[in-house]
């Protein structure tokens, strides 16, 4: 799955958009599950009160991508 189909899905599911963020703009990703490229690979991590809780690195996209949707679901 590619963040463009991801985000498809996530608006399909009517998963709401304040669980989540594909930007990195600061202040705007605490308290939401988080992904953005990092280089060449992908970081997803969680954000609670200024201190990551969750951050992880992929190598793909894919892996990024399950990794975010397996986030929002748990």
């Amino acid at each position: 799955m590619t963040v463009t189909e991801l985000k498809d899905f996530l608006e399909v599911s009517g998963i709401p958009d304040a669980l989540y963020n594909f930007e990195a703009n600061g202040k705007e990703d605490d308290g939401r599950v988080s992904m953005m490229q990092f280089g060449k690979r992908w970081r997803v991590y969680l954000k609670e009160n200024g201190i990551k809780r969750i951050d992880e690195f992929f190598e793909s996209e894919e892996e990024a991508c399950d990794f975010f949707y397996k986030q929002l679901i748990d």
